[in-house]
């Protein structure tokens, strides 16, 4: 996380100021808890098989749980940008909540001149629904619009041939 510092100060509010280390652990542990319990938010990463490292980090909130709608969030370790973990990721993400779920509903939205989060949220299967203007924070002190994407169905995402853990073919 350390390493992605200035493209999360980029694109994310929570990352001013910068979080702990502990500060992190410590909110994982709590979300994780919580969302098996049914409150609101979890956390989740995708790691290289090499050596473990942090690949992408995954949000979800339970928007409506009555109506299974689920908002999801994402960043990728910037050394590892535009090699498709964050596709992979949020396939793999999406995927579950529709099928382990029962997902009615999955949206994200980015930064309008996010151009990486909105490819990403479009090689998934993800639909561009509107703008909404001004309704997101651009660290550090500005508004931008948002653009907002959403999945209603499975059939909709798209579909990876994982490999098996030992062929080296995938790496997160």
């Amino acid at each position: 996380m350390t390493e992605s510092k200035n493209e999360l100060q980029r694109w994310m509010s929570w990352a001013h100021p910068f979080p702990s280390e502990r500060d992190v652990r410590q909110n994982i542990a709590k979300m994780q808890t919580e969302f098996e319990n049914k409150k609101p938010q979890a956390r989740f990463s995708a790691h290289l098989i090499e050596d473990g490292g942090l690949a992408v980090s995954l949000g979800v909130t339970a928007l409506r749980r009555d109506i299974r709608r689920f908002h999801i969030s994402y960043w990728t370790r910037s050394s590892l940008t535009g090699r498709g973990y964050a596709t992979e990721a949020v396939t793999a993400l999406s995927r579950w909540l529709f099928e382990e779920w029962q997902a009615n509903r999955i949206d994200s939205g980015c930064a309008k001149d996010n151009v990486a989060s909105r490819r990403v949220l479009e090689k998934v299967g993800y639909t561009m629904e509107g703008v909404a203007k001004k309704a997101t924070h651009l660290p550090p002190d500005g508004i931008t619009d948002e653009l907002i994407f959403a999945a209603t169905d499975l059939a909709q995402i798209a579909s990876f041939s994982y490999q098996p853990l030992n062929s080296g073919d995938h790496n997160a």
